[in-house]
Order: structure tokens, then sequence, then C-alpha cells
């Protein structure tokens, strides 16, 4: 239970993080992306972002998935 407890605390911190960090890009990028995006002929809203956010959150929580089960079946390979 106590463990579970701290991983969620985990994950709502890196949550948080991701956003920021996410944030902080866009704002960085705002000039860039509407160029680009006018450039190619896109709406003025364009997915490009969210699409971005959706896959660099969904590479990094499948990382995160196959180190946390890497990590332990390779341990149980040293301790034998």
């Amino acid at each position: 239970m106590v463990l579970f407890i701290v991983s969620a605390i985990a994950l709502v911190i890196s949550g948080i993080g991701i956003m920021n960090i996410m944030l902080v890009t866009v704002t960085e990028r705002t000039r860039e992306i509407g160029c680009d995006g006018r450039g190619r002929g896109a709406a003025r809203h364009s997915r490009t972002v969210s699409s971005e956010a959706v896959v660099i959150s969904m590479a990094g929580g499948l990382a995160g998935i196959l180190i946390g089960i890497a990590i332990p079946l390779s341990v149980r390979f040293f301790t034998r």
C-alpha cells in the first residue's frame, strides 16, 4: 500500500513536470509553429503541438514501464 501511494505521488509530480516543460516549449515556439503551419496551409488551430505532447508523453511512459520491468528481472539474474 505504501509503495502504491509513493508511486501515485511520483506520477502526479511527473505529470506536472511534463506539463510545465511542454508549456515552456509551446511558449518559446509559438512564432515558429505559426509560421510553419501557415506555410503548409494548415488551419489556424493546428494539432501539431498536441500530437507532439502526446507522442513525447507516451514514449516516456513506455520507456519507464520497460525500465521498471527490466531492472527487477536483471537483478534476479545477478542474485541467483
